[in-house]
């Protein structure tokens, strides 16, 4: 029987606080495509953090829909408290009361308290002009929320704006999966993990909380954890027919919701040209919401995007009312 070879330990290279290399070998071929893939999503998707919720504008005039004590537009002071990087200390959620009287140009960090721990402090919001007030509401979460999912009003304030929420406090994760020489042999691949965070939390930290949310989700195929045993439901011949009939139009019914939901889209499957199908097939963003959270600069920097690819996946974006980082809608 082949041995097969675990790697001893996880190799990192630091580039700084934020920004690590993990490396990992020797790998049987195809394991370093198939745990990078597996790494990525997890990052993305599972890995928690702390995000803007919703905006209310204590002095928003009714009738005009006019913000007093500023001249700036709503979806410009959201989509700049959208961008906020911040960590809740002791709580899953807080709601912050900002106050301003007179001329002010307010920053991320004049929101700072023992509480809200902000990151970005230099952050542009918005320009105070007289006596302002609002509250902003910061939640702990996982992955990608359209601002619709935080409703839970069934009429929401007219003064009250929910916000796209990106929770994960991962920038970048790049993966390159490459041959190498065991012995003899050449069909062993290293695996390489290029991780950048927003300063919440430390590349490494994130790997591990990672590595035991995958623990914790494969524990159920061992047999040490404790089987449950549920009573098998029999059910009547004549009601048998319908129950199935009944749960597969359930099932379309779901399916065709899930194929609307927006942050699942997957980038290979929208309607792009093939030049640029070929480009963006290895990069890590996978799904259209992940190119939210970068820049046109940084999509820019990488090996074989161009501006044509840009300019397709800014239509694509625009098409779902998304954005790339630091863009508005037209």
């Amino acid at each position: 029987m082949n041995k097969i070879n675990i790697p001893e330990a996880l190799k990192v290279k630091e580039h700084g606080d934020f920004h690590s290399e993990f490396l990992l070998e020797p790998l049987r071929k195809g394991y370093g495509e198939t745990m990078g893939n597996f790494m990525k999503d997890l990052l993305v998707n599972e890995l928690q953090g702390y995000s803007a919720v919703s905006i209310l504008f204590t002095t928003m005039d009714k009738k005009t829909r006019k913000i007093s004590g500023t001249e700036e537009q709503v979806v410009d002071i959201v989509m700049n408290v959208k961008n906020i990087i911040c960590r809740i200390n002791g709580a899953d959620e807080y709601t912050k009361k900002v106050s301003f009287k007179g001329a002010k140009n307010v920053k991320a960090g004049d929101l700072a308290d023992s509480t809200l721990e902000v990151f970005n402090k230099d952050l542009h919001l918005f320009q105070v002009t007289s006596d302002f007030e609002a509250e902003i509401t910061f939640k702990k979460g996982n992955g990608y929320i359209l601002s619709y999912e935080h409703k839970k009003e069934p009429k929401v304030p007219f003064n009250k704006f929910y916000i796209d929420s990106f929770f994960s406090p991962i920038t970048l994760v790049e993966m390159d999966v490459s041959q190498i020489r065991v012995g003899g042999h050449m069909n062993f691949e290293r695996l390489t993990l290029e991780i950048k965070t927003n300063g919440t939390v430390k590349p490494k930290e994130a790997v591990k909380s990672i590595s035991d949310v995958v623990k914790d989700r494969l524990e159920i195929f061992s047999e040490k954890r404790e089987r449950k045993v549920y009573q098998e439901v029999i059910l009547e011949k004549e009601e048998e027919a319908d129950y199935f009939e009944e749960d597969e139009e359930e099932e379309e019914i779901v399916e065709k919701k899930e194929n609307i939901v927006v942050e699942e889209i997957l980038v290979m499957e929208l309607e792009l040209s093939q030049r640029a199908k070929n480009c963006l097939k290895n990069f890590p963003y996978k799904k259209l919401v992940d190119f939210t959270r970068v820049s046109a600069d940084e999509l820019m920097r990488l090996k074989n995007f161009g501006q044509k690819t840009l300019d397709e996946i800014r239509e694509k974006l625009s098409d779902h009312g998304l954005t790339l980082k630091g863009e508005t809608l037209d």
